[in-house]
């Protein structure tokens, strides 16, 4: 087992790459425009005539069927502006696209903005417990007898 408290995640994809023992696990990369499908609630299967990946997403008057390579995030706004519209309210400012933005540029940085969420809301999931004292997020907590709570070291 990993002892050394490292977390590991794929470079391509941003998926964890160790499992429960520490061990580094078999694992697809998906690729951009498959990450933004899955944080807009997209669920991935898999075609098993052509072998690739398919997304689902069912909403209240409709259902879509799409193939990995069907997936239109890089080049239709169509496809990237409701994304945009679903980070807005995740960022301090909202986000603000220029009248002469290219798609490519917006394409970007949603990308590299959800892999960074990923990556925080992997690491607030690696924390189990919340200390009933202060309210962080930690590995490990204590029964206080005398506040009838669990605290964390520092609350101790």
């Amino acid at each position: 087992m990993n002892n050394n408290n490292e977390y590991k995640t794929c470079p391509d994809c941003c998926y964890d790459i160790l499992d429960d023992e520490g061990d580094v696990m078999d694992h697809e990369c998906i690729s951009d425009n498959e990450m933004i499908a899955e944080f807009m609630g997209w669920k991935r299967g898999k075609n098993e005539e052509t072998n690739t990946n398919q997304y689902f997403l069912a909403q209240p008057e409709h259902w879509y069927l799409k193939d990995e390579n069907e997936l239109e995030y890089h080049t239709s706004w169509d496809w990237l502006m409701p994304v945009i519209l679903k980070l807005s309210p995740l960022t301090e400012c909202g986000i603000k696209i220029q009248r002469n933005e290219t798609i490519e540029s917006a394409y970007s940085f949603v990308v590299k903005f959800i892999k960074e969420h990923n990556e925080v809301n992997r690491l607030v999931d690696l924390s189990k417990y919340i200390c009933g004292s202060c309210g962080d997020r930690v590995n490990t907590v204590a029964f206080n007898e005398d506040k009838d709570v669990d605290e964390c070291v520092n609350c101790m």
